[in-house]
């Protein structure tokens, strides 16, 4: 596991550019990357919320899913077990 951290006082890669993307390529790579994350619960979640929000993004709202769907997809696991062991508890 240690293998794949960025070691102490490298900076992480910056983010592909994907310069002259249009819209509708957007949408699709977006709808295909919120399906293939690499967990059967972050593919759930993502291509559910991803389904249901992105036909009515602009660019700019996409723009800023695609920033934060690649940084957030790993600890969507980890929420998404807290909350329902969380629920699980309160409900006796």
């Amino acid at each position: 596991m240690a293998s794949t951290v960025t070691p102490p006082g490298v900076n992480p890669l910056p983010p592909l550019e994907r310069h002259n993307e249009s819209e509708e390529t957007l949408r699709a790579r977006l709808v295909y990357q919120s399906r293939k994350r690499g967990t059967l619960e972050s593919d759930l979640l993502l291509s559910t919320f991803a389904r249901d929000f992105l036909p009515t993004m602009s660019v700019e709202e996409m723009q800023e899913y695609d920033k934060v769907s690649g940084k957030v997809a790993p600890r969507i696991h980890i929420v998404g077990i807290s909350d329902a062991l969380h629920l699980d508890l309160a409900a006796g």
